[in-house]
């Protein structure tokens, strides 16, 4: 039986030692809320584009969707802009009695299955997002402007845009 011991005991060591060693990805719980994380861009953007460059096109399409109608209808309590505090603070100077309010993303409470809400008042809110692609060979930018406000209230629009000088300009959509 002596051993047994020290080689049940090297193999319970071995055990532990390994357990211990591998780095376990945390378990998601669907109780749990899940706010997307807002990430800044980093001041070198690797698209060819200059930070200015890429918030003025978010500037250019969220203040194209946000000219679309029906979201004033009274179905959202607010207007949640996916973007950093200078392009939400541009499009509350831009738009400063817009129905419903534009809100920070610090806003959104995401639960799984139902539709976003606001975190203030539990009251669902539309999302808004953009997306720059890469420049193209010949110097216009896609952008994809997207809002969410549940599975059943989503889409897209793809906007093509062109540099005229130093500004942006709305070419197109696809």
């Amino acid at each position: 039986m002596t051993g047994k011991f020290p080689f049940y005991g090297a193999l319970l060591l071995a055990s532990l030692l390994a357990g211990c060693a591998t780095k376990p990805e945390p378990i998601p719980f669907l109780s749990a809320s899940q706010i997307p994380a807002y990430v800044e861009k980093p001041a070198a953007i690797f698209k060819g584009l200059s930070r200015d460059d890429e918030q003025q096109i978010d500037q250019l399409v969220f203040s194209d969707l946000l000219k679309r109608p029906g979201w004033n209808d009274g179905d959202y309590a607010a207007i949640i802009v996916e973007a950093d505090d200078a392009i939400v603070n541009a499009l509350h100077e831009r738009f400063p009695d817009h129905n419903p309010p534009l809100q920070p993303v610090s806003r959104l409470d995401l639960h799984p299955g139902g539709p976003p809400l606001d975190r203030e008042n539990g009251l669902p809110v539309l999302i808004l997002s953009v997306k720059v692609k890469d420049p193209g060979a010949n110097g216009s930018v896609t952008a994809v402007g997207r809002w969410y406000a549940g599975p059943a209230v989503n889409g897209d629009k793809t906007f093509i845009l062109g540099k005229a000088g130093d500004d942006w300009t709305i070419a197109g959509f696809k």
